[in-house]
Parts: structure tokens; C-alpha cells; sequence
């Protein structure tokens, strides 16, 4: 694969107005859905972003296998932007995970703010899909994988902004992954065979993790 024009893609959509058109209207074509829904053979799961994680974990746990580490165990969920978007968890009650994770974290707290890799402070939700698709873009062009996108929140964070939050994270993903099929594959993603689609699906995957942990408060307090 070629990084430097990998690199050059990802500078030119920051700057490409019709690749915003498809975002603000979130009119995703097929293969783009396919990237971000679970699959049929995926369980799905039904919870408010306002439930306790315990609560969450609780719901999610007696869908994988008790013994089972992971890494990752994904299940469909819906919001009022995504149906059946692809999340997965981990949970540190089964096991301890001790290796270093390459990811692009999102963290909110009560209090409305929101912090990119625990300290870019946000000042517009659109900075989160510009952000997330830069960090997958580098860490696919430095270590051969996107790696994860993981959010953390606070108990007490507003529901909209976290619906909110999880729609310009997929944008984000989405935005990175047409980069990464025109590098990777020399084709736009809405044209993309089965074959091809599922080549990419492999080298780019979409791993969204809510960041559950044993902390009362995962989530650092911004400086004001």
C-alpha cells in the first residue's frame, strides 16, 4: 500500500466539500452500512445510554461465553441516528487486559464537555469526526490497523449529546474508511463488490467500545 498517497487522500478530504454532503445528510450508501451494522449473526442488545454500566454489563455478559476474554465482543444496538449500529465492550470484571490499545478515545462528562484523546477539549461536534478520522488514518499508516474508537462517559451526561457524539464518531469512521478503500483497493467505497468490500472490512475494521471499567469516575476532568 502506498502511505504517502494514503496520507495525500486524507489531506484532500479534509478539504473536499462533497464528501461533507454525504455526512450532513447521512445518507449512506449500502457498503458504508454494511461497515457499521452488525451482522445477522451478531446478538442484539436493547439499553438506554442513562442505565448504570453495571446494569449494561449485566445485559451484555450472558450473550458471550463466561471464560471468553475477547478481545472484543460486539452486539447491535440502535439509536435515533443508527439502527443496529455495530458496538462492542470490554469488560474488566472477566479478565484483566494489560496490552498497550491503539485507539482514538472520546471522553464526556456530566458536565457537558467532551475530551479527545483525554485532552483536546472540543468546540464543536464536528471536530469530533474530523479528529477520529485523522487519528484512525495515522494509526493505520503507522501500525497496519485503525485500531478502536473507545467512549467513555460520565453518569449523568445528557442522552442527545451522547447520540449525538456516537453519530459524528461513525462519520468519523466512515470518512476514514473511503480514504482507506480508495488507498487501499483504488475504489470509491459505495463501489465496492462483495469481495473487495469484505477485503476492507478485514484491514479496516469498525470496533466502536464503550469503555466500561470498575472506576466511579472513568472519565478525567477537563482543565477549565
Amino acid at each position: 500500500m502506498n502511505r504517502v498517497f494514503l496520507l495525500i487522500l486524507f489531506l484532500y478530504s479534509c478539504s473536499d466539500t462533497s464528501g461533507n454532503k454525504v455526512e450532513a445528510t447521512s445518507e449512506y450508501c449500502e457498503n458504508e452500512l454494511k461497515l457499521v451494522q452488525a451482522e445477522s449473526s451478531v446478538p442484539s442488545v436493547s439499553f438506554e445510554l442513562s442505565e448504570r454500566k453495571n446494569q449494561v454489563i449485566a445485559k451484555l455478559n450472558p450473550l458471550f461465553p463466561p471464560d471468553d476474554c475477547g478481545p472484543y465482543f460486539f452486539f447491535g444496538w440502535s439509536n435515533k441516528y443508527h439502527p443496529n449500529l455495530k458496538l462492542t465492550y470490554y469488560d474488566e470484571t472477566r479478565c484483566m487486559i494489560v496490552a498497550d490499545r491503539l485507539s482514538t478515545r472520546i471522553a464526556i462528562n456530566k458536565q457537558g464537555q467532551i475530551l479527545l484523546e483525554n485532552e483536546t477539549l472540543v468546540d464543536s461536534l464536528e471536530q469530533i469526526s474530523s479528529t477520529i478520522a485523522k487519528g484512525l488514518v495515522n494509526n493505520y499508516l503507522n501500525n497496519d490497523s485503525p485500531g478502536e474508537i473507545i467512549l467513555s462517559w460520565q453518569a449523568g451526561t445528557q442522552i442527545a449529546l451522547l447520540d449525538s457524539v456516537i453519530d459524528q464518531s461513525v462519520k468519523g469512521y466512515l470518512k476514514a474508511a473511503r480514504i482507506a478503500s480508495t488507498s487501499i483497493l483504488n475504489k470509491d467505497l459505495c463501489d465496492l463488490e462483495a469481495a473487495n468490500l469484505k477485503k476492507l472490512k478485514e484491514a479496516f475494521p469498525f470496533i466502536f467500545i464503550i469503555n466500561h471499567t470498575r472506576k466511579e469516575n472513568p472519565v478525567p476532568t477537563p482543565a477549565e
